[in-house]
């Protein structure tokens, strides 16, 4: 029998959030590095070692909760990478959140985590002695993706017990001042919305602008701790290119709520579909799924990882179905609204046929490797985003033409060269190029990339909205460029 410990000191650090590719699930010989980091996501890690048994074993046994609340995460697939990058180990969480990998050997190992609703976590390495159990415990934010089954407000008694929450867990108890708190929901359906934008502004003195942003969480709350007592605020809401009528807060009192309302639904317009097809028993991702919405033209496959999109889908509630040969059907209900992305998961249970041989080559597309993070991001809606049939519909190969008129840019050009400025910041955003830091030609700035080369734009106005592997050197927001490569 284990025998129990006190937990052990925590030490607070950072670890890398991404999307794992497939070769580090399947243990194909890529380092995992640095480099992993994929999502706009923020973690806590603490590691502390300790001899949890007497047996002669090399182990991590570990937490997995969520970010702000501490709430044990389920079902959250864990495995344990070598150097080589090949899995050496493989549980599922339990329904505290604990995980216990053991390793084949002493070593560096690295932890990939992956559970839908929430962005996919690559540990730091961890050192793992021989004959010793360490203890780890990651805490890891949901993904924001809009999902449109999401929370209506109930009555008035449950709003504020989301705010109460959600300003303990923002602010801590006491705080150190006032708390601003709210919900943002969208003006034509009234569900709350998470992963928008909220933005307060204030004016402590003429001529000088004071501003603080927050993202609301899954339920659409936003939490503003310790804002200057006596000023007005001045609250919107921003999300897909759609900015809230302006709502005024006068901060007197301990706690001050302002709902906002953000029209993001247009019935007049298609919204798209985002999801994931995974295996009844194992929850593993079935890939080359057929996935199609009944009586409608609408259908895809899936990728290596089970994910499919379907787009342009007008709005209504539809039947999806998913077959893959060698399993069983599968339906789910689902209910798209105009404008939006949406989340859905299905899981399909095997079924036995026995069939002649056959070979089929699959070439693997581009849109679900490394920019499998851009469909999320995309859904998210916080910053701007061209995608690949934009880039076409906009005239002439010059990429500062297609970013003419992107909300919160000014384009600035002198001879050959041609940039962009962020217009409250008067400075220019960092370039990446697939993934990784760039610095345009001197002499052509943006005009460096051909615009028709291009699979699709990102462009982050500030560090707010700035996705985490985006960051560095991002003081003054991204534009983020993803080049056709692939089929």
């Amino acid at each position: 029998m284990r025998r129990r410990l006190d937990p052990p000191r925590v030490r607070l650090g950072t670890a890398r959030a991404s999307t794992p590719s497939t070769a580090a699930v399947c243990g194909v010989r890529a380092r995992v590095g640095r480099s992993a980091a994929a999502a706009a996501v923020l973690v806590a890690v603490a590691g502390a070692a300790a001899p949890l048994d007497a047996a002669a074993v090399q182990a991590v046994d570990g937490r997995l909760r969520t970010m702000g609340t501490g709430v044990p995460i389920e079902a959250a697939r864990v495995r344990m990478v070598d150097a080589d990058a090949a899995v050496v180990a493989s549980v599922f969480t339990d329904a505290a959140g604990h995980f216990f990998l053991r390793a084949p050997a002493a070593g560096r190992y690295t932890l990939v985590v992956e559970r839908p609703g929430y962005a996919s976590v690559v540990s730091d390495e961890l050192d793992v002695p021989e004959g010793r159990t360490i203890r780890h415990v990651l805490t890891v934010r949901p993904v924001a993706l809009v999902d449109m089954a999401g929370v209506r407000p109930g009555p008035d008694e449950v709003v504020r017990s989301w705010l109460a929450a959600a300003a303990l867990g923002r602010c801590g108890p006491g705080g150190g001042g006032p708390v601003v708190s709210g919900i943002v929901r969208d003006a034509s359906t009234g569900v709350a919305l998470p992963g928008v934008a909220v933005t307060a502004e204030w004016w402590p003195s003429p001529g000088h602008l004071r501003l603080l942003q927050a993202l609301t969480d899954g339920r659409g709350v936003y939490v503003f701790c310790a804002p200057p007592r006596g000023v007005d605020l001045a609250l919107r809401a921003e999300a897909m290119d759609r900015t809230s009528p302006v709502v005024s807060a006068r901060v007197d009192g301990e706690a001050v709520r302002a709902d906002l309302e953000l029209g993001l639904v247009d019935p007049a317009e298609p919204g798209f579909v985002l999801g994931r097809v995974l295996d009844f028993d194992t929850r593993e991702p079935v890939p080359m799924a057929e996935v199609r919405f009944r009586g409608t033209a609408l259908a895809t496959l899936t990728d290596d990882l089970g994910f499919f999109r379907l787009d342009s889908v007008p709005r209504g509630v539809y039947v999806l179905e998913v077959d893959q040969m060698g399993r069983g059907h599968a339906e789910k209900a689902v209910r798209v609204f105009g404008r939006l992305g949406h989340q859905v998961e299905v899981v399909i249970a095997p079924e036995a046929i026995e069939l002649d041989p056959i070979q089929v080559t699959v070439r693997s597309k581009r849109w679900y490797d490394d920019m499998v993070g851009f469909v999320g991001r995309l859904a998210r809606g916080v910053g701007s985003f061209l995608t690949l049939r934009e880039l076409e519909q906009r005239a002439g190969p010059r990429l500062v033409d297609a970013l003419r008129g992107v909300p919160g840019l000014m384009v600035r050009e002198a001879g050959r060269y041609a940039g962009v400025v962020v217009r409250q910041r008067a400075c220019e955003p960092a370039v990446w190029v697939d993934g990784r830091p760039a610095r345009p030609d001197p002499a052509l700035g943006l005009n460096t990339w051909n615009a028709f080369d291009l699979e699709a734009v990102e462009v982050y106005r500030g560090p707010a909205e700035v996705p985490a592997q985006f960051a560095r050197g991002s003081a003054c927001g991204a534009v983020v460029l993803w080049t056709r490569r692939g089929g």
